[in-house]
């Protein structure tokens, strides 16, 4: 690679580190390269436009694509930079919730209210037809409306995934606490084993279904075509 100028200087120290760096990121030898060099011709411009005198020898961070080149360096007497080590860094991956993901918006159209009147409808006749206990039916359905309303509220509408284990985390136990105080018969045992079962295995895992069951609904029927928005 050559580089875009002569008038930075790379201390051996640098090199060094330099050539570590780019043996780790050679599947990425294009992307580091056009990182590096890109570093050095801002470091060019300073050269020839010295920064203030107090931040001379601080290190220079710089971001370019995907890799972060951190350049520690200091302005020689004649005005040309001189990098004294170098870093490079990729930003960490983004986690498995955090990827864009459909949910229930906060505004939404005609259409997507018939459709989730109608899968509501459809949930309904589905238990009466297995002849579901009532409390049972209204559990799932205020289960689906928190799930809706925590994926349009919280964490601002942008990460449905992680408000629907969140709901679940906190209703599943809610209802297993309703239920078991109207049943009035559960042991201390039973109680204690299955609360901690709707924290930890119940609530997440209905929470991350049931929401992308509903969030699913929601996408459908908007690219379905629906009316104007409706607050």
């Amino acid at each position: 690679m050559s580089h875009p100028s002569t008038i930075v200087r790379i201390s051996p120290a640098a090199t060094l580190q330099l050539t570590q760096a780019r043996a780790a990121y050679a599947h990425q030898a294009d992307l580091f390269n056009d990182d590096f060099e890109g570093a050095l011709r801002i470091l060019e411009g300073w050269s020839r436009n010295p920064p203030n005198p107090a931040l001379r020898n601080c290190p220079l961070t710089l971001s370019f694509l995907r890799l972060s080149c951190v350049l520690g360096f200091v302005i020689d007497d004649d005005g040309s930079p001189q990098v004294q080590s170098i870093r490079f860094s990729a930003p960490p991956a983004p986690g498995i919730f955090d990827g864009p993901a459909a949910g229930v918006p906060r505004r939404f159209g005609m259409g997507a209210m018939v459709a989730f009147t109608l899968a509501f409808a459809g949930m309904f006749g589905a238990l009466k037809m297995f002849k579901a206990p009532i409390p049972l039916m209204v559990i799932l359905a205020l289960y689906f409306g928190v799930l809706g309303l925590g994926q349009s509220v919280l964490f601002g509408a942008k990460n449905p995934r992680r408000a629907s284990i969140l709901v679940g985390i906190f209703y599943c136990p809610a209802a297993f606490v309703t239920w078991a105080v109207w049943q009035g018969d559960v042991g201390p045992i039973y109680f204690v084993v299955g609360v901690i079962a709707m924290i930890f295995v119940v609530g997440p895992l209905t929470g991350y279904t049931l929401g992308g069951l509903l969030a699913g609904l929601f996408l459908k029927s908007t690219r379905a075509g629906s009316s104007e928005p409706v607050n």
